[in-house]
C-alpha cells in the first residue's frame, strides 16, 4: 500500500467495492471504468477514484480497471 494514511471512510467502501466487484466478475465483466462502478455501487466515480489511488496506480485513464486484479488486491486489503 502507499505511504500515504488511507481515511476509515475509505477503508468503509472498500468491502462495497469487493463484493460489487466480485458480483461483476461472476457475470463476465473484466474490465471497468469508475463511472460503470459508480453507477452500480451508487458511489461518485470521483470517490471511487480516490479512494483506488490509495491502493497504488491501478487504472488507465480511457481503458478503466482490470476487475480480476481489483478483486486481488481488495482482498488482499480486507485479509
Amino acid at each position: 500500500m502507499s505511504e500515504k494514511k488511507v481515511p476509515k471512510a475509505t477503508l468503509q467502501r472498500y468491502p462495497v467495492y469487493l463484493k460489487a466487484l466480485r458480483k461483476l466478475h461472476a457475470d463476465g465483466i473484466n474490465r471497468i471504468m469508475s463511472r460503470e462502478l459508480a453507477d452500480y455501487v451508487s458511489i461518485e466515480s470521483t470517490t471511487i477514484r480516490r479512494d483506488f489511488s490509495f491502493l497504488g496506480n491501478l487504472g488507465k485513464q480511457g481503458y478503466g480497471y482490470n476487475v480480476e486484479d481489483l478483486i486481488s488486491i481488495f482482498s488482499n486489503q480486507l485479509g
